[in-house]
């Protein structure tokens, strides 16, 4: 038996509705991200590095139950942002200072896992969450450093 057309096109509209939501999520994740890196850049550029080491305890420290992961998003990407920032900053500016540990690479991969696990995830998820954000906060950087500069 073949389909008929009304069922086919419930089927398509079902489909691509489907795919609208799937990327209205993703466009809100990305902003979400956005938002997250420019503000810890900014944060950064106003107040300083302690400032902002406190500010991403803190938001690690602050999940909340409800949209634990959207928050851990945002936590982590700031996190991520402000690690490749100031490491490239250590490499290229201040090369005569060495890089704090936490800076380091190796770090952040614990601080990213060891909270990802805390908000229930194994091991492989918080591998792929992370491989999933770290491209999306460093995208993010150099748009919220430039909104500085703008300014």
């Amino acid at each position: 038996m073949h389909p008929t057309i009304p069922s086919l096109v419930f089927a398509f509209s079902f489909c691509c509705s489907n795919l609208a939501f799937a990327q209205d999520i993703a466009s809100s994740r990305i902003e979400r991200i956005q938002s997250a890196v420019k503000a810890v850049v900014a944060l950064q550029n106003a107040e300083g590095e302690a400032a902002v080491v406190a500010a991403i305890q803190a938001c690690y420290a602050s999940q909340p139950d409800a949209n634990k992961l959207e928050k851990l998003e945002e936590c982590i990407s700031q996190d991520i942002a402000y690690a490749n920032f100031s490491a490239g900053m250590y490499r290229h500016v201040l090369k005569n200072i060495k890089q704090p540990e936490y800076l380091s690479m190796d770090a952040l991969k614990k601080r990213v896992y060891a909270q990802s696990m805390q908000a229930g995830m194994s091991a492989s998820f918080a591998d792929q969450f992370l491989r999933r954000l770290a491209p999306e906060a460093i995208q993010a950087l150099v748009p919220a450093i430039d909104a500085l500069s703008s300014k």
